[in-house]
């Protein structure tokens, strides 16, 4: 049987600025109580000017009824997900992946959300899940059960998103504020000139003082 693949399309009524802030920002939610802790493992800027982010996710990783009766009781109850994404803000998109680290022989998750501007003010958002398992004899009830359970999570993934983005702030209050801080290369360009024009300032200062304590010890 093949793997199961599964998908959500949702649009956020956000700028594409505020719906990546918020991205770092979602946890915790209500409706995120299976997310226990986030950690961040690298960050770093490509040499084409995206951001990369690699993070690990502790997740609670409850077992179904009828699980307990064929797996070991004493599988842990936290399973580790690793999540990479990358920020393109010339392009105005977002790409994360995440797959889980621990008992893939039992379920194997593949997770990608891309969000992309699709209108000034709207974000469009896809998350795509691959399910798998190599359990012998249960691989096609692991793969729905999976399956079943990724839609549920990815539904309260974009409730919890929502309420975040709402809490953070209107579109309208994100739009002003960032057009009123966010700094333009020319605004910029005069700070790093100021700092420049301060710092000859100073150097000129020191050295005129220090000639003048010259004099003085010569005379």
């Amino acid at each position: 049987m093949m793997v199961k693949y599964e998908s959500l399309n949702h649009l956020f009524n956000y700028t594409w600025e505020h719906v990546v802030t918020c991205f770092w920002k979602k946890y915790p939610n209500e409706y995120s109580s299976h997310v226990l802790s986030e950690d961040v493992l690298g960050r770093q800027v490509l040499g084409d000017g995206k951001l990369y982010t690699k993070r690990i996710l502790g997740k609670t990783n409850p077992m179904p009824k009828w699980g307990s009766a064929v797996f070991p009781n004493h599988l842990a109850k936290v399973c580790h997900v690793l999540e990479e994404t990358i920020i393109d803000v010339r392009n105005r998109s977002m790409v994360s992946y995440t797959w889980n680290i621990d008992y893939r022989t039992f379920m194997d998750v593949k997770e990608k959300v891309s969000m992309h501007e699709k209108s000034p003010g709207v974000t469009e958002c896809l998350k795509e899940g691959w399910i798998d398992s190599s359990a012998r004899g249960f691989r096609h009830v692991l793969r729905k059960f999976g399956s079943t359970r990724w839609k549920t999570n990815a539904l309260k993934a974009v409730n919890g998103y929502e309420n975040t983005l709402a809490k953070l702030g209107s579109p309208c209050q994100v739009t002003e504020t960032s057009s009123r801080t966010r700094p333009t290369v020319e605004a910029l360009r005069d700070v790093k000139d100021k700092a420049k024009t301060r710092v000859q300032d100073l150097a000129t200062l020191a050295a005129a003082k220090n000639s003048h304590k010259d004099a003085q010890n010569i005379s």
